[in-house]
């Protein structure tokens, strides 16, 4: 297993908390600048299991989006 390792050039960034989650299924989330924030998210713990967070998470196929706390 590769463990994380501090360098010059890589830095160790905890991700972990509660995120605002989207998915987009219709790929229109970077023409709408969701990039940069999006309303109607739902929360979501990181991290953790989609599968245990969503109620049929294999129905939002495509892409997401997430927004840190």
């Amino acid at each position: 297993m590769l463990h994380p390792r501090v360098n010059a050039f890589r830095q160790i960034r905890d991700l972990s908390g509660i995120w605002d989650f989207r998915f987009d299924g219709e790929e229109a989330g970077r023409g709408r600048g969701w990039q940069s924030g999006f309303d109607g998210g739902r929360p979501i713990a990181v991290p953790a299991s989609w599968n245990d967070q969503f109620p049929r998470p294999s129905a939002a196929a495509g892409s997401s989006f997430g927004s840190a706390p």
